[in-house]
């Protein structure tokens, strides 16, 4: 596994309505399509989309609003299932 570090980089942006949490995070995943799909599924809002309505956007696997980058760490371990290993949760 690999450790990623997820940054947000347009805090203003209104998808973070649709985040409970909105702040760096590192994640233990495969690889980066892996890492913000479970940023995406921890800390995304489930949301019905309303007809007519464009449906949201949880900003955890948008470019644009958070980077992903390999992370390097003695302080987590790369060895184990894909987690979530910041923030606690």
């Amino acid at each position: 596994m690999q450790l990623w570090k997820l940054s947000v980089v347009q805090p203003d942006s209104d998808d973070w309505r649709f985040s409970t949490y909105k702040g760096s995070a590192i994640i233990r995943a495969s690889d980066e399509l892996s890492a913000r799909d479970l940023a995406t599924n921890i800390f995304g809002i489930a949301c019905k989309s309303i007809v007519g309505q464009p449906s949201p956007n949880i900003p955890w696997g948008q470019e644009s609003l958070v980077s992903c980058e390999p992370f390097e760490s003695n302080e987590y371990d790369i060895d184990g299932p894909e987690a979530v290993l910041y923030p606690l949760r």
